[in-house]
């Protein structure tokens, strides 16, 4: 296995938390416990982690500091809940006027106490209790949280010629307590280096652009046909972007060159729920339901920063429906000559063009 994985563990273990490693079809997986990170994915032909850590982890004294506050910018697959504009900022006021600078990840949510429920040869399930305020309106909501990963099988039928790892994620939230119209969505993001692409294939062709949270999407970061959005982790600027449910074939994934000859290629399935309650939505919205399914995030560093592909479950409110959420995703990281990787690419969304 690279040396990378082998240097993550040791400062991660020297910072006192537990590492777990699978094999996972041709590579391996590394999942942390704490904070209910999937921090880590390697395969042979690619000289680092396929997903997203912060730098500093690559020694104890760092990896202590940033495992102690999480947040975006520990790494890996992470579990938030949404909505953003309720949960991440004191207020509205602030989180629509610099929304950068009193961004506030609530301890409770990330990296929350996470307790080890089950686990087993290449599955682990991980239990939380979280207390959340939502800012907006000063409903609180309780929920007990799960959140599992287990490899999977190498997928039948790909060339011999790629080296795949494949695994499921399965996020589960239910109401204990909290008011009346309190809300709450499972909202699974997953951080990668930039560099590449993120593919959105479309069920029906879009109006117009997709929908922006953060600086405006330029050509250059967003285009889209009939068939699939393009979402370029550029690193420029910041930027968002959302799609709803009923635009999302519930498929996207992240196309990177790795050198002339080799690519990568992330790959995550979910499943769309048109006309469920989706609650997440740029700051300056005033509704509370109409949110997207689908989100892709890219930062402003082109050396260190990252980019990530986004998911959500429908939300859970308080006194309305039912009191559970949940989901589960699968994600296929694919390394191997550039050729073969587009093609897998091509397969694995749909026919959607890779450029």
């Amino acid at each position: 296995m690279a040396a990378w994985m082998d240097v993550l563990e040791k400062s991660v273990t020297g910072a006192g938390h537990e590492v777990i490693r699978w094999p996972a079809g041709d590579g391996h997986l590394m999942v942390l416990p704490h904070a209910a990170r999937l921090l880590g994915c390697g395969l042979p032909g690619a000289d680092e982690n396929l997903l997203w850590h912060h730098p500093g982890m690559n020694e104890p004294a760092g990896a202590a500091a940033q495992l102690e506050k999480a947040g975006g910018e520990l790494g890996g697959d992470r579990l938030w809940i949404a909505p953003e504009v309720a949960y991440m900022w004191p207020d509205l006021e602030l989180a629509r006027q610099a929304p950068h600078e009193n961004h506030q990840v609530p301890p409770v949510m990330d990296p929350a106490t996470w307790q080890i429920s089950e686990r087993g040869e290449g599955h682990l399930l991980l239990k939380a209790r979280m207390d959340l305020s939502d800012h907006r309106n000063g409903r609180r909501i309780v929920l007990d949280v799960d959140r599992g990963f287990a490899r999977l099988e190498r997928p039948g039928g790909m060339d011999n010629a790629l080296k795949c790892a494949s695994w499921v994620t399965f996020n589960a939230a239910r109401i204990v307590d909290g008011e009346e119209g309190a809300v709450a969505g499972l909202w699974d993001l997953c951080q990668m280096p930039v560099g590449g692409a993120l593919y959105c294939p479309l069920t029906l062709p879009l109006d117009g652009p997709p929908r922006a949270y953060y600086e405006p999407l330029r050509p250059t970061d967003v285009s889209w046909d009939e068939t699939a959005v393009r979402f370029a982790a550029r690193a420029e600027h910041i930027i968002k972007m959302g799609l709803a449910a009923e635009k999302t074939t519930g498929r996207m994934g992240y196309y990177r060159r790795l050198d002339d000859d080799r690519a990568s290629f992330l790959f995550r399935h979910f499943l769309p729920v048109p006309g469920a309650a989706y609650v997440d939505l740029p700051r300056d919205s005033e509704a509370m339901f109409g949110g997207d399914c689908l989100q892709a995030f890219c930062g402003d560093d082109p050396e260190h920063g990252f980019c990530e592909m986004e998911h959500h479950e429908p939300a859970v409110i308080v006194g309305q429906g039912p009191r559970l959420t949940c989901g589960s995703s699968v994600t296929h990281a694919i390394v191997g000559p550039t050729e073969k990787v587009e093609a897998a690419a091509r397969a694995l969304l749909g026919d959607v063009s890779i450029t």
